[in-house]
């Protein structure tokens, strides 16, 4: 499994690789001291806050993008339960509601794995080939599904996109004069019937 985390920037879990989006965000996490011998005092420029702080005291961590993270999981480990181990283990103190799983496809393709679902069966589902598809964390307001049927036209130029909606129209066109066949079609039927039984209706009254 690999993931994609959006503001404890570029992290990823057996499965989920960080996103390119969230190379930004930085998050703090505690060091340990550094030994008593030190001669000289290290200090950092810490992200946290935009203040200088003792880097024993406080630092960044940003893996780089697409690295992977490992955990070990089980199959009855739900998506919530994935992403606070990701924040134990990176020592996040963020909110974990803001963020979600995310199966992001080879073809550009986003869905949202549901709190409810387990990543290592949606791994398993998703095939051992990462190639194919992986599983990111990300900042849910940030993300929406993308359709597989919507995500196949990303990577075409705007020159064959406009060509696609040029033979979206003209297949529109086509549908709309069929519709209009059949209705004028039914519309002489209905026409012929009305005029048939006013005359069978005078010729009783006649009679």
């Amino acid at each position: 499994m690999t993931t994609k985390s959006p503001h404890f920037d570029q992290m990823a879990s057996a499965g989920i690789r960080p996103s390119k989006n969230d190379i930004s965000s930085r998050y703090a996490y505690k060091r340990k001291p550094c030994s008593e011998n030190s001669s000289k005092k290290r200090i950092g420029c810490s992200v946290c806050n935009g203040a200088c702080r003792e880097i024993e005291k406080c630092s960044s961590f940003i893996p780089p993008y697409g690295t992977p993270t490992t955990l070990r999981i089980t199959n009855h480990v739900r998506a919530p339960q994935l992403i606070d181990m990701l924040f134990k283990k990176f020592q996040i103190t963020d909110e974990r509601k803001k963020y979600t799983l995310f199966t992001l496809f080879e073809s550009g393709g986003q869905r949202r794995i549901t709190p409810d679902a387990y990543p290592l069966l949606t791994r398993l589902h998703l095939g051992p080939c990462e190639d194919v598809a992986k599983i990111f964390i990300m900042e849910s307001a940030d993300q929406t599904d993308i359709p597989l049927e919507v995500a196949q036209y990303i990577n075409f130029s705007n020159q064959v996109l406009d060509t696609f909606i040029k033979k979206f129209y003209e297949e529109e066109e086509r549908e709309v004069y069929k519709i209009k066949e059949k209705y004028e079609e039914y519309r002489s039927l209905l026409i012929k019937r009305l005029s048939e039984f006013k005359k069978n209706n005078v010729q009783d009254f006649e009679e």
